[in-house]
């Protein structure tokens, strides 16, 4: 069952009057190790907050940032570990700023897992490929897994395109014995 990263501020905004503009800084995955800062101004409202991550070019693009139970919410848009991340704030987690506070909170995402035909393949975000071995039956066949429930999926038919059979029989009749 691949997840999205998610990360939900330990503190509710109740309050509008923070004096000081806030810095959000996010880091890891899509934003590297020196990270994305974001701006949030004084007397911000928790919807402005909200509005300011998802409009934000370089946030925005990777994030997705709700008001659940007057708390932030912070989700990745990609599935699996790539959407992993960090977020920390310059001031101390408050009724009146984003809630973060300034220790680093992560949002860890997960990667699908499972096999295709009972052998090995590995997962990244919602794809499952088969992996080379110990056979090759299933090498580099690519599922996508977007189900909300874990378990066998049931069957799945796979037949090659009329390239690929003209192809292989072309091998086989020019092959040498």
């Amino acid at each position: 069952l691949a997840t999205q990263a998610t990360t939900t501020a330990g503190t509710a905004h109740t309050a509008d009057d923070n004096a000081n503009s806030e810095i959000l800084t996010f880091y890891k995955g899509p934003f590297g190790d020196s990270g994305k800062t974001l701006t949030i101004t004084p007397g911000s409202t928790l919807d402005d907050i909200v509005a300011k991550i998802n409009g934000d070019t370089n946030v925005g693009t990777y994030l997705t940032a709700a008001k659940v139970g007057n708390k932030l919410q912070i989700t990745s848009k990609a599935y699996g570990s790539g959407g992993t991340y960090f977020v920390s704030s310059s001031q101390s987690a408050a009724a009146n700023n984003s809630g973060i506070g300034i220790e680093s909170i992560q949002g860890i995402g997960t990667d699908v897992a499972g096999t295709i035909n009972g052998e090995s393949a590995t997962g990244r975000g919602q794809c499952l490929t088969g992996d080379d071995k110990p056979n090759a039956k299933v090498a580099g066949l690519q599922i996508r897994v977007n189900s909300a429930t874990i378990g066998d999926k049931g069957k799945i038919v796979f037949s090659q395109g009329i390239a690929a059979q003209a192809f292989f029989r072309s091998r086989e009749v020019t092959d040498a014995l």
